[in-house]
């Protein structure tokens, strides 16, 4: 079974693609909005502590615990926007893609010859509408639009091969 893609990434599509890569498991999707929350009210009250009290430097450990949780929280959010800023600014990924996904992995088309990603390297999937991601062990990310395949059976075909071939390591 071979179903054949062709595309081409926009830079939307892309950093969309970079940021759902990036999301963590559904089982620990939670955090984030939960630190949001913590980092908001860990604000809201060191506001009022300072507004009472006045004293900077009586708060001073409370502001610094404060401010890396913010950081870290922060750096979750923008960290994927910045990756794909950087990845974007490389011209071969703008490229148009051509392959075919068979039962033994991604081979793309290119000039110089072809490439093969196995199945096995493959250890993370995430999808969207109309959208699959896959990562590598090494890191690299390959994204897959709808739009890349000739109809919706071979869109779907698409999504139970890979569904069957990808075993997610979280």
């Amino acid at each position: 079974m071979e179903i054949s893609f062709r595309g081409q990434y926009d830079k939307d599509l892309f950093f969309r693609s970079v940021m759902l890569a990036n999301q963590p498991p559904k089982n620990r999707r939670f955090v984030r909005p939960f630190m949001l929350v913590f980092v908001l009210v860990a604000i809201v009250v060191l506001i009022s502590r300072l507004i009472e009290s006045g004293d900077i430097l009586g708060n001073a450990m409370y502001i610094v615990v404060v401010m890396i949780v913010s950081a870290f929280l922060v750096r979750s959010y923008l960290q994927p926007y910045f990756g794909a800023r950087s990845m974007w600014a490389n011209p071969s990924v703008r490229r148009k893609l051509a392959g075919v996904v068979t039962k033994n992995g991604i081979t793309y088309q290119l000039e110089g010859g072809n490439n093969e990603i196995l199945w096995e390297r493959f250890n993370r999937i995430r999808k969207a509408n109309n959208l699959v991601t896959l990562v590598t062990r090494e890191g690299l990310l390959v994204i897959f639009p709808r739009t890349f395949f000739k109809n919706e059976a071979d869109w779907q075909r698409f999504e139970r091969l890979v569904d069957t071939r990808i075993v997610t390591v979280n």
